[in-house]
């Protein structure tokens, strides 16, 4: 599946924490290769329309990948771009055109021909934009409150100010199907969702008692969504839920204020991956960090086979992407994936797809009078295929 990023209250505040914590005591040594991106992809070198920007254009800051077909966004331009990979490589071959004074926000999802692109307009009023690939272009056809928004093939879920909406691809944009109203004891629900199929986790990470957080668990039977279940964290920790994921039977469920460093009280963060057994959903493991910097705050993703957690401000100076395989009963880290530049602005976005794993480094300085960034994809063996 493709997930969201963080709504952009969440992601300054995640974003402001880490900046300030000092380094920490690394928890657990890593022994993993590293890996540089099988490709990387470039800014269009002749953008028409000229983006229309004071700011140089972060590429790639907002970013989703479906198949052989990528969109790519930035926070500070009016067009985004649809790439496609043929036999020469990625190649720009669309533009999503915004209406002027609107710029890209911090969320994207791309489906076949219908893209959903999170906007604001001059006066920073937030919404998202659904374009359709038609004869002639990519065309708006919908426009939706805001909300973040995450996929599973053409079904999305797109939070909104009352909880979550259901939706499916139609011809004429999105057409909603349920909605889950969020429960009146929580706080930040939608902070972070995943939907794989017909079952939907969202995460509330300052909910419950302390404030320690949850995950609700919804499956559809029907036309009908119901709570299945609640997760909570083995051992109660503040931020449980700050991002999701979920794929098959495999979850994955980050916290990024989790195991506070009683010498430093640096936040370290964690991992909880969950298991579906016999209907229901277990905890399997608690991933420590295995650095001295922030974990699972900006990306905890998995494909089944394989889970994405990212560790920022390393040595406060550059962030990695550890890629983990279960064997014999154990998650452990099998890959570092890392950029070609050091850089603590790696991975602040990213998408999954069948054993690749896209994000960039959308401020990295370039030769380009336009564009600043780079996005990179990461290749990676042994997924399931369903």
């Amino acid at each position: 599946m493709e997930l969201h990023l963080l709504p952009h209250h969440r992601f300054s505040a995640i974003l402001a924490m880490s900046a300030a914590l000092p380094c920490a005591t690394a928890n657990v040594a890593s022994a993993a290769t590293e890996m540089l991106p099988a490709e990387v992809i470039s800014a269009p070198a002749d953008p028409d329309p000229r983006p229309t920007s004071l700011e140089p254009v972060y590429f790639g800051r907002v970013l989703a990948l479906d198949g052989n077909r990528a969109l790519f966004a930035s926070v500070t331009s009016s067009v985004a771009y649809i790439y496609t990979r043929g036999q020469d490589g990625w190649e720009s071959r669309a533009r999503l055109v915004m209406p002027p004074g609107y710029r890209a926000g911090a969320t994207a999802e791309l489906s076949g021909d219908t893209a959903v692109l999170g906007v604001q307009d001059s006066s920073f009023t937030p919404s998202l934009l659904v374009f359709q690939r038609t004869q002639t272009g990519w065309a708006i056809v919908q426009t939706l409150p805001a909300g973040s928004v995450a996929r599973d093939g053409g079904n999305f879920a797109i939070s909104d100010a009352t909880g979550i909406g259901l939706y499916e691809r139609s011809a004429h944009g999105l057409r909603r199907q349920a909605h889950i109203d969020k429960p009146s004891d929580t706080v930040d629900f939608g902070s972070s969702f995943a939907l794989d199929g017909d079952t939907l986790f969202v995460g509330a990470p300052f909910s419950g008692s302390n404030s320690q957080g949850n995950v609700y668990v919804y499956e559809r039977h029907g036309q009908h969504w119901t709570l299945a279940q609640q997760l909570d964290a083995s051992d109660p920790q503040t931020s449980f839920g700050s991002a999701v994921d979920l794929k098959g039977r495999v979850a994955v469920v980050g916290a990024f204020a989790a195991d506070r460093d009683p010498d430093s009280q640096v936040l370290m963060g964690a991992a909880y991956v969950f298991r579906k057994v016999g209907g229901t959903w277990h905890e399997e493991q608690k991933i420590l960090n295995s650095t001295n910097g922030s974990f699972a705050a900006f990306v905890a993703g998995t494909d089944e086979t394989h889970l994405y957690l990212s560790s920022h401000y390393i040595d406060n100076n550059h962030a990695m992407v550890f890629a983990y395989r279960r064997l014999h009963g154990d998650w452990s880290i099998e890959r570092e994936l890392v950029p070609p530049t050091a850089s603590n602005n790696f991975a602040l976005h990213y998408s999954i797809g069948r054993c690749t794993f896209l994000t960039g480094e959308a401020y990295v300085p370039t030769p380009d009078p336009v564009f600043d960034g780079e996005a990179y994809l990461y290749r990676l063996d042994g997924c399931h295929h369903h």
